[in-house]
């Protein structure tokens, strides 16, 4: 994988400060197969992480771009979240709790290539495996269109001035 992804880097601000940590830990151990972003995390102490991401959690921003769907690839989204992602995600994309990432208003081509990560086995984690695995290249676009859209509480662009 190179430094410059064919996908959006993922929206970070209002992110559960957590799943921050969590994140930063699976690149700090190879879990995660983005190698800019294991080079970022390689040095970082539990501390710098949770520093870090209590940052990033705290910039309340705003959505630049917004994507659009088509309404039948919204349903068809919610469908499957109420099936098989809410338990963890919800069904408004905040997570159960501050472990979960909140996937509200992420952009979806970022959401699309986590999900093919998780199912090629690139990112580790056996529990997404499991749900990602069965999911196919249409039920990972809606699940990712649908999550897209939510607005409200939603991550939010990073903008550092």
């Amino acid at each position: 994988m190179n430094a410059y992804p064919n996908y959006h880097v993922p929206r970070l601000g209002n992110q559960n400060a957590a799943y921050i940590v969590a994140a930063l830990t699976e690149y700090k151990q190879a879990k995660r197969s983005h190698k800019t972003m294991q080079a970022q995390a390689w040095s970082l102490t539990k501390q710098d992480m949770e520093d870090i991401a209590a940052w990033i959690s705290s910039l309340k921003g705003e959505i630049n771009k917004t994507e659009r769907f088509p309404e039948e690839t919204l349903a068809k989204g919610k469908k499957i979240v109420e099936a098989v992602c809410h338990g963890c995600h919800g069904l408004d994309g905040q997570g159960i709790n501050e472990t979960y990432p909140k996937l509200a208003g992420q952009f979806s081509d970022y959401m699309i290539k986590a999900l093919q990560d998780y199912q090629s086995g690139e990112r580790q984690n056996p529990i997404m495996a499991s749900f990602a695995k069965p999911l196919s290249e249409e039920d990972i676009d809606s699940v990712a269109a649908y999550y897209a859209s939510l607005k409200e509480n939603a991550l939010t662009d990073l903008h550092i001035k």
